[in-house]
């Protein structure tokens, strides 16, 4: 929930809302940064973005991705007319033990539940 919370405010700042410690301009930065990016491999994925094309698509996704050796993360906010759901998901493993495959499954299983959660309002 805080982590929506705070994709509310910087979407109403960058519509030009008032919001306190915000700048419209700091937020349509922070926006057009999120809202960018390409790698939807991991809790995203289920949600069916082109990669290259999702901005302005519904749902709507903000995230960001970080990976190394033996960690995946993924975060972010989707939003679509029936609501709005924040995730945040990480995997680590031992490096003699490469688990990248079930991580990376485990985050498609996340994101198709969130996709579940957001076509059946």
């Amino acid at each position: 929930p805080e982590l929506a919370a705070v994709a509310a405010l910087i979407h109403r700042a960058a519509r030009g809302d008032r919001c306190e410690g915000l700048s419209a301009s700091g937020a349509r930065l922070l926006t057009d940064w999120l809202t960018n990016g390409v790698d939807l491999s991991m809790v995203a994925a289920p949600f069916g973005l082109d990669p290259l094309a999702h901005r302005g698509d519904e749902p709507f996704l903000w995230s960001k991705t970080g990976t190394d050796a033996t960690v995946r993360a993924d975060m972010g906010v989707i939003a679509a007319p029936g609501g709005a759901y924040a995730y945040a998901a990480i995997a680590t493993w031992d490096a003699d033990d490469d688990r990248r495959d079930e991580a990376l499954e485990r985050m498609h299983d996340l994101g198709t539940r969130i996709r579940s959660l957001l076509t059946a309002r």
